[in-house]
C-alpha cells in the first residue's frame, strides 16, 4: 500500500481531531456553528489562492466542473461543517466525532440507493454494529444528547455525500488538489455567508485571542487536514482512508478529556469501541473483496 497516502491519512486524522478543540474555544468567546464555519472557510480562501500562485497553478476550471463544485460545496462541505460544530454545544467534541465517523457506513448506503450497488452481507452487518454503538450514546434523560447525536450522525452522512461524489465525480484525477480545494471553500464561503445574513448570524471579529483560533482552525482543518486527505484518497482509495482516519475520533476524545474534561461513560467507551469496529469490519471486508477479485 502506498505509503504517502497512509501516511497523509492518518496525519489528516489526527489534524481532524485536533480542530475541535479551537472551535470549542472560539464558542466560549460568543461564537456559533455558522458563524465560525464561515469564518473557517473566509480565512482559508486567501490562503489556498496564494497557495495556486506560489505553485503557479491554474484556477480555471470548465463551467460543467462548476456545477459539481456547487453540489459538493453545498451539500458536502457547508453542510457537514455546519452540523458537525453545531453538535459540539450538545455532546462532547468525542461522542459527537465518533458518531460523525459513521460517514463510511454511510457511504455504503449511499453507493447502494444512488449508484445501485450490491448491499452485502458484511456492511449490513456493520450498519447493525454501528447502530448498537450509537444507541450506547443516547441518555433518554437528556434531549440534548439525543439532539446532538441526530445531528453528529447528520454531519456523518452529508460528509458521505462529499467523499463519494468528489471521487465519482472525476475532479481529483482532473485539477490539481490544490484547485479544487481552492473552489470547494470559496463557494462554501460565498453560501455560508449568504446564511450568516439571512439568519442574522453574521458576528464581527473584534478580539485578537479570536482570530488567532479561527485562523488555526481554517490552517490546519480547511487546508493542512484536507489536502491531506485528498492525497490520501487519491492515492489509496476512499476505502482505506476511512480506515486510517480512525485516527480521529480517537484524537478528539483523547483532546476533549483531557482539555476539556469532557465526561468518558463506560457506555460511551463500549459504543466508541462498537463503531470503531463497524468500520474496520466494513473496510476489511472491502479489501478482502477487491483481493480476491483479483
Amino acid at each position: 500500500m502506498d505509503k504517502k497516502g497512509v501516511i497523509s491519512t492518518v496525519l489528516s486524522g489526527i489534524i481532524f481531531g485536533i480542530v475541535p478543540l479551537f472551535v470549542s474555544l472560539v464558542y466560549a468567546l460568543g461564537f456559533n456553528a455558522i458563524n465560525v464555519a464561515f469564518y473557517r472557510y473566509l480565512v482559508a480562501v486567501p490562503m489556498l489562492y496564494i497557495a495556486t500562485k506560489i505553485k503557479k497553478y491554474s484556477i480555471h476550471i470548465d463551467k460543467k466542473d462548476l456545477v459539481h463544485l456547487f453540489v459538493i460545496a453545498t451539500f458536502g462541505n457547508s453542510c457537514t461543517s455546519i452540523l458537525l460544530n453545531l453538535s459540539y454545544t450538545y455532546v462532547s467534541i468525542g461522542t459527537a466525532t465518533t458518531l460523525h465517523f459513521m460517514y463510511p457506513l454511510f457511504v455504503c448506503v449511499l453507493c447502494y440507493f444512488v449508484y445501485k450497488e450490491k448491499l452485502k452481507r458484511s456492511n449490513i452487518e456493520s450498519l447493525v454494529i454501528a447502530l448498537i454503538g450509537v444507541f450506547m450514546f443516547v441518555d433518554t434523560n437528556a434531549s440534548a444528547d439525543i439532539l446532538g447525536i441526530i445531528i453528529a450522525i447528520a454531519s456523518g452522512f452529508s460528509y458521505a455525500f462529499y467523499m463519494v461524489y468528489l471521487e465519482r465525480s472525476g475532479l481529483l484525477y482532473k485539477y490539481d488538489l490544490l484547485v479544487i480545494s481552492f473552489w470547494l471553500t470559496l463557494i462554501a464561503s460565498v453560501i455560508l455567508f449568504i446564511i450568516c445574513l439571512f439568519t442574522n448570524n453574521l458576528t464581527i471579529i473584534a478580539n485578537f485571542v479570536v482570530s488567532l483560533y479561527l485562523i488555526g482552525t481554517a490552517l490546519f482543518g480547511q487546508i493542512i487536514a484536507v489536502l491531506l486527505l485528498q492525497v490520501g484518497i487519491k492515492r489509496i482509495g476512499s476505502t482505506n482512508a476511512s480506515l486510517f482516519s480512525l485516527f480521529e475520533p480517537l484524537t478528539s476524545t483523547v483532546v476533549g478529556v483531557i482539555f476539556l474534561h469532557d465526561s468518558l461513560s463506560i457506555f460511551k467507551i463500549i459504543g466508541s469501541i462498537l463503531i470503531i469496529i463497524s468500520v474496520y469490519k466494513l473496510v476489511f471486508s472491502q479489501r478482502k473483496e477487491k483481493l480476491n477479485g483479483n
